[in-house]
């Protein structure tokens, strides 16, 4: 239908929002890919050191404390793998919304750094199967499922148009940080104790 258009009808400017929104939007852009980005995948990089690369523990461990149960100490990994996944799918959801990642990786460095510290206890100083189990598998898997959960969901909240470049990114992450560590771990189990292995 044709409408006639009064003669004094000047068109509507755009409000002054618009272009800070545009601007904004490109300062977003910018923000993800030089900033969020990497410092996810730099995070999940140490995060698979110790994860993913837990199989060079092994050996030093029972080396140093031939006295703790050979049959538990591989199987310590796997403890942690599953309180991880427990953990993931039973709280991870209620924390995020109840804390921020930054507060969440917080916490979970410190839980992280609690069962490093236990373990490493665990071998060098009061050899004990039960500390073992608590700081190798418990308190890590609490750890790093926190950390985990705390990085990867944020950042791909931020690339929603790139979520599977971004979550291969942040894998690739992962593995670089396991094939790191396994390469490193044969010379240092030959030059340093297991519990100063863990330590560092």
């Amino acid at each position: 239908r044709l409408v006639a258009i009064p003669p004094n009808h000047r068109p509507r400017a755009r409000p002054a929002g618009m272009c800070v929104r545009v601007s904004a939007s490109q300062s977003e852009q910018r923000m993800r890919w030089r900033r969020i980005l990497p410092a996810g995948v730099m995070t999940l990089t140490g995060y698979g050191i110790f994860v993913y690369g837990a199989s060079g523990f092994i050996a030093p461990v029972e080396e140093q404390a031939p006295m703790l149960s050979h049959s538990i100490v591989p199987y310590c990994a796997t403890l942690r793998s599953l309180v991880f996944a427990a953990f993931n799918l039973l709280f991870g959801k209620a924390m995020l919304r109840s804390a921020s990642p930054r507060t969440l990786v917080l916490i979970g460095t410190g839980s992280f750094g609690v069962g490093i510290a236990t373990t490493a206890a665990s071998v060098a100083v009061a050899p004990s199967n039960a500390l073992l189990l608590l700081g190798f598998g418990v308190a890590t898997g609490v750890g790093s499922g926190l950390v985990y959960m705390s990085i990867f969901t944020p950042t791909l909240a931020w690339f929603a148009d790139r979520k599977g470049l971004v979550a291969g990114l942040l894998g690739a992450g992962q593995g670089l940080g396991a094939t790191l560590w396994n390469a490193a771990a044969s010379p240092l189990s030959r030059a340093l104790p297991a519990s100063s292995m863990l330590l560092l």
